[in-house]
């Protein structure tokens, strides 16, 4: 019995109360029972099975809603103690009994008043869902005057979502808030490569931030509506009532206590009396609501991009808050909302509105899409924290190893039958079950799990990294000099890079031919002499991307590779080849002694361009058995090698080699992209070739040139 069965219980004593004896402060008080139970941040379904024998159960249960209803009356609460324990309670049964069974059913449609129901059945003669169902198809609610063409629609939606929570209802009833609840959490499903929609991670999280800082800021006054315009009117009546007042006393003045005009005019203003107290009462619920709305919010990312996943396809959030309604105003009013799609107690989606913000890493427009916001109270923000940062597989190991303990792991916390064990922070949950907490990037497919095995060590950090092995200059299609870029890598503490112009055979770009790139290599013994005289612990890399040829074959004679410091190579032209001649061609690369790394291997350009049709199991098993390194670009657009890819290098032993592929020197702050993404995959610093100092990758470049050449690789 998951706590919006629980509510929708009491919502429909309350509204069968209503219906049979009028609004009383009854009804009015099981209402708002309900709407607390559906944000509740404790699972009610834990007390279901509570052994009315059992002293010290019956107390735990009675202490826990006389502390989240507190401000309720004690019938109110021993109305909802019997509906958690019995799945309804007596007046219910009694108002039930005493209804039509057509009205009972009838009064289930929330979207329904009690007046609405008094309506269908008085002068629609609707007497059952079916009836109400053909309807609202049929547009005859609208026809009556009664209800407007939104308000059919809303019914009919109603009655949809009734029908197929029927048809589809959880066969385990002590998980049906999970079953209820948990679907939207999990909406992780990988988008293409070449989607025009999807985003790469670091647009997103740079959109993302700004959506945060947007919400953190109070409301701007321009978006913020006024008490006066939600009730002007009654403002305008209010001082209309003051002198109709005035009026009154001085009429009552003239005239005798003995007058037969004296008792009406005394009601009057008595009713006027009431009448502004009640108008008062709205206007300053009206202000408080629109001052809490304007009140900054308590954000954090969840979902995929929490996780660093490359591709993005929408925005999730969780706000920390004790009232979700007010919250989703807030962010419903924001600048960055184009619509409102859907609300519910826990979580509301919006679109995003255009021209938000300008992307910052490809300089296009916001994107149209859809952010989702959930809300919890910091009483169980660990736990809803752990739920929307994991993926479902994930979290289902987490509630596995919860079951193996006795324990239930749900959205509000981990539970010992009614008693919880820990909800507010998400490594106490961890610990609990008797493990380590891992960062947030890994919670995803077998990742966890192999960190976890492997001891949890620690995952590599930028700080870690020596050397950034792949930029270009303005020898071929880089912006910036060989020396701005020598002084760019000093400034972000690199201690070497190699600099790898294109060759000539990629298409749009100057490249380097035999002749001019042993040019640039002189240059770059010039650089590195002038260093070393100025007393710069710093090396530069003679260095080539070479390309790989349409029909096998690389771009560079094997005399001018010899000569190299750091040889890359990659595909350019040709992409959309079958699979097989596109492995045959990186074969051509693998075999090389003289290649070092296989650049950008799956081609793939996020928003743009699909892989490549190129298997990571073979490049992973030829790096292994060539003994090359594969590059981890840190293009925010490229992240490629994807995180599998990564992972299977890891497994194979495959050196990574972290470049950024800079084309200006300031790019050279994209290796951070490149760690998060390392860090994803659960590589450390043993598993990455530019952690190395410079004479350990000389040394370990000398040995595998060695090795080729010996073995005749070629």
């Amino acid at each position: 019995m998951s706590n919006l069965k629980i509510a929708n219980i009491l919502s429909q004593t309350a509204r069968l109360l209503e219906y049979r004896e009028g609004s009383s402060f009854v009804s009015r008080e099981l209402s708002d029972i309900a709407s607390r139970v559906r944000t509740l941040d404790a699972p009610l379904a834990l007390f279901s099975g509570v052994d009315l024998e059992n002293e010290e159960q019956v107390a735990e249960l009675d202490a826990a809603l006389n502390y989240w209803f507190r401000d309720f009356s004690r019938d109110g609460v021993w109305l909802l103690r019997e509906t958690v324990l019995t799945f309804t309670n007596p007046m219910r049964d009694d108002l039930i009994n005493a209804s039509s069974p057509a009205t009972a059913e009838l009064l289930k449609i929330i979207s329904l008043d009690v007046d609405a129901v008094r309506f269908l059945r008085r002068a629609m003669g609707i007497r059952s869902i079916d009836a109400l169902k053909r309807s609202c198809a049929a547009g005859t609610l609208a026809q009556s005057g009664r209800f407007s063409e939104r308000q059919e629609h809303d019914i009919l939606e109603e009655l949809q979502r009734l029908e197929e929570a029927t048809r589809m209802k959880c066969s385990d009833d002590a998980q049906d808030d999970e079953c209820e609840q948990i679907a939207p959490y999990y909406d992780d499903q990988p988008l293409a490569t070449d989607d025009p929609l999807a985003m790469f991670h670091a647009n997103a999280d740079a959109l993302a931030d700004a959506i945060i800082g947007t919400l953190a800021e109070p409301l701007r006054a321009s978006l913020l509506k006024t008490a006066s315009d939600f009730v002007s009117k009654d403002a305008i009546n209010l001082a209309r009532d003051q002198a109709r007042g005035v009026i009154g006393k001085a009429r009552r003045f003239f005239t005798s206590p003995t007058s037969p005009n004296y008792a009406r005019l005394r009601r009057e203003e008595e009713e006027r009396n009431r009448a502004q107290a009640e108008r008062r009462a709205v206007q300053e619920a009206e202000e408080r609501r629109e001052t809490a709305i304007s009140r900054p919010l308590d954000v954090i990312k969840v979902g995929a991009l929490a996780r660093r996943r490359e591709i993005i396809g929408k925005l999730e959030f969780l706000i920390i808050t004790d009232n979700p309604v007010v919250a989703f105003e807030r962010v419903n009013r924001s600048e960055f909302v184009k619509a409102r799609l859907e609300t519910t107690d826990r979580w509301a989606k919006f679109v995003l509105a255009p021209d938000f913000f300008d992307m910052p890493y490809n300089n296009r427009p916001t994107p149209t899409i859809e952010l989702t916001f959930y809300a919890v109270s910091e009483f169980a923000r660990g736990a809803m924290e752990l739920a929307l940062t994991s993926t479902k597989r994930h979290w289902q190991e987490l509630q596995r190893r919860a079951h193996d303990k006795g324990w239930w792991l749900t959205l509000f916390g981990l539970y010992d039958g009614p008693r919880r064990i820990t909800s507010t922070q998400t490594y106490r949950i961890y610990e609990k079950l008797g493990m380590i907490e891992p960062p947030i990037c890994l919670r995803h497919a077998d990742v966890a799990q192999r960190w976890f095995e492997a001891g949890s060590p620690a995952l590599l950090e930028l700080d870690d990294l020596r050397a950034d092995l792949h930029m270009h200059t303005t020898h071929s299609d880089g912006v910036g000099s060989i020396d701005e870029m020598i002084d760019y890598a000093l400034e972000l503490g690199l201690d070497y890079i190699a600099i790898t112009d294109h060759t000539q055979n990629v298409p749009g770009v100057t490249g380097l031919g035999d002749v001019e790139l042993l040019r640039v290599w002189d240059m770059i013994d010039g650089a590195n002499e002038a260093l070393k005289r100025d007393g710069v612990r710093f090396h530069v890399l003679k260095g080539a991307e070479v390309d790989i040829l349409e029909d096998g074959g690389l771009d560079l004679k094997d005399e001018t590779l010899k000569r190299a410091d750091w040889i890359i190579a990659s595909i350019h032209v040709a992409r959309d080849q079958n699979r097989e001649m596109i492995e045959r061609r990186y074969m051509d690369a693998f075999r090389s002694p003289y290649v070092d790394v296989v650049a950008h291997p799956t081609e793939r350009v996020i928003g743009k361009e699909a892989p490549m049709k190129v298997e990571l199991e073979f490049l992973c098993q030829n790096a292994k058995k060539y003994g090359k390194a594969l590059e981890l670009n840190s293009q925010p657009r490229r992240l490629d090698l994807p995180t599998e890819g990564l992972v299977l290098a890891k497994r194979y032993g495959v050196p990574i080699a972290i470049s950024t592929d800079a084309h200006a020197p300031d790019q050279m702050n994209y290796l951070r992209f490149g760690v998060e993404h390392a860090q994803r995959a659960g590589l450390t610093a043993d598993d990455v070739l530019n952690v190395k100092s410079y004479a350990e990758l000389v040394e370990w470049r000398t040995k595998r040139i060695g090795n080729a050449t010996s073995s005749g690789a070629r």
